[in-house]
């Protein structure tokens, strides 16, 4: 059994300790769906995704880093508040762990869009970068189709909902991402990684009607151009 006090101190931390644990819960929730929709009714997507990105860097990394200063002043408030350091210290780290890891979660985040709206602007970097990655793209999956792979409609599907799947895959690893406990730099690169492959393959899984090959009746035949033009060459002489 760990004594943490008694009186009106024992109440602080009763208050702090549920306060925390519905903030915890309920706020990186509430914060993806504001920012999500906040990006969705934007009229410049890409200077919003940037935004976003840069508030989750900054907020999330700053509170990661006052959690790490707060927990080296536990042993300050404990002595103001008449309590045990040591089981203090054992309750602050209960809830600030976690969170401290969503915080981690989010820095990550803010990063990704960062990169993600960058990529998606109008610079003319961003352009380059996109065109180069269009070109691959494009001929990896000509390459594929002359193989023999043909996913019929539902590469159709996936060229026409591409922004969605693309969506969904972003929105399944930030799930992913919360649902890791304890989560580590090793988990983070996995889970950026896999997103990354698994988006890769969606795309080159469509079938973009441009980059259809012409089929045999469209190719012009040679000998009946050849007949064509030997009445013409006859009439000329």
């Amino acid at each position: 059994m760990i004594i943490v006090g008694e009186g009106q101190g024992l109440e602080a931390v009763r208050l702090g300790y549920a306060l925390a644990v519905t903030v915890g819960t309920w706020l990186p929730i509430v914060t993806l769906a504001v920012a999500a929709g906040g990006i969705v009714l934007a009229r410049r997507r890409s200077t919003a995704i940037i935004g976003v990105g840069i508030g989750f860097a900054l907020g999330a990394g700053s509170l990661a880093v006052s959690f790490l200063v707060g927990r080296a002043a536990v042993g300050i408030v404990a002595e103001r508040l008449d309590l045990s350091p040591s089981a203090l210290e054992v309750i602050y780290g209960r809830f600030v762990d976690a969170m401290t890891e969503t915080a981690v979660v989010f820095t990550l985040i803010g990063v990704l869009l960062i990169v993600a709206g960058w990529l998606a602007g109008r610079s003319t970097s961003a352009v380059r970068v996109r065109g180069s990655i269009h070109g691959l793209d494009s001929a990896a999956r000509r390459g594929l189709q002359e193989r023999g792979l043909n996913t019929g409609g539902f590469g159709s599907w996936l060229a026409e909902r591409r922004r969605l799947v693309r969506g969904i895959v972003a929105v399944l690893a930030v799930i992913w991402l919360f649902l890791i406990r304890p989560i580590g730099l090793g988990d983070v690169f996995l889970v950026v990684v896999t997103a990354l492959v698994v988006a890769w393959i969606l795309e080159l899984l469509q079938r973009r009607p441009e980059e259809e090959p012409p089929a045999d009746g469209d190719a012009p035949d040679s000998s009946l151009a050849g007949v064509a033009d030997a009445p013409a060459a006859s009439s000329s002489r």
